[in-house]
């Protein structure tokens, strides 16, 4: 994902508010100091480093080291975590927004209200990063997702396609209620296709007469991923086999297992 001048402006924020964690500004710092900065996607380390660059520029005899942490979102929270807790964490680290308030909570953050007042996030961001009062983290950008509906699908299962979920728990019984399934416990219909464009997996034409094809690796990242969140929320892990929009009344492709903490299922032709 490309990121604009929007991001660049938003990180230079988050190094700037450490300015104010230092007792107002850097110029009473070492000559030597040195920031470190953690970022987990190869996709942006090129933008931190450029905005890292701008920074030292501005703030003469502070470096910033920019470092890679290799693995996904899950393998790096993990890292960050235990990097904290062993009292030996970078200075500004990316942070997956969903993780900030149970990282707050658990006082692995540093409070950043003051250096963040005056300044207007969306509402939404300023509650993912709000806990008992106080602002834990910086949003950097904000995701909009839309929600494609069959609505021949929901009259027939008694849904208004009219109305949105109110939240992700309306958006679970929704689910619950789209999804069939053969007496063997395979899939004839799936109730909702999130984030697998997030992995490269092929545009679905809207008129969903496209076959989806279960054997591409993208579907499967994108199904383990969903798998791992609902396991973390105590949810349905089987929850994440359920990503494929109905194509004629079935899903299309070969048999092919999909495990979920310790189970198998089938998807048939």
């Amino acid at each position: 994902m490309k990121h604009g001048a929007g991001f660049r402006k938003t990180l230079v924020l988050t190094l700037a508010c450490l300015a104010l964690f230092f007792g107002g500004t850097f110029s009473s710092l070492a000559a030597e100091t040195t920031l470190t900065v953690w970022v987990y996607s190869t996709g942006t380390q090129k933008e931190y480093q450029f905005v890292a660059d701008l920074f030292e520029k501005q703030n003469p005899g502070i470096k910033v080291d920019v470092q890679l942490q290799s693995g996904g979102q899950p393998e790096v929270m993990q890292k960050l975590m235990l990097s904290i807790a062993a009292g030996t964490p970078p200075d500004v680290s990316w942070i997956e927004g969903s993780g900030v308030i149970e990282f707050a909570a658990q006082g692995l953050l540093m409070d950043v209200s003051r250096a963040v007042e005056g300044l207007k996030f969306t509402p939404a961001d300023v509650v993912e990063m709000t806990y008992q009062g106080k602002m834990w983290a910086v949003p950097y950008h904000t995701a909009v997702r839309g929600l494609f509906k069959r609505a021949d699908i929901f009259q027939e299962v008694g849904l208004n396609p009219n109305i949105d979920p109110a939240d992700l728990d309306e958006l679970y019984e929704w689910n619950k209620k789209l999804v069939k399934q053969n007496p063997d416990g395979s899939f004839s219909r799936g109730g909702i296709i999130p984030w697998t464009g997030n992995w490269g997996a092929p545009r679905l034409d809207l008129d969903f007469r496209r076959s989806v094809d279960r054997n591409r690796r993208q579907h499967h990242q994108a199904d383990r991923h969903l798998s791992q969140k609902y396991r973390s929320f105590q949810m349905d892990p089987h929850l994440g086999s359920v990503l494929w929009l109905p194509q004629s009344g079935s899903i299309r492709g070969d048999r092919i297992p999909e495990r979920h903490g310790g189970h198998e299922r089938r998807i048939q032709q």
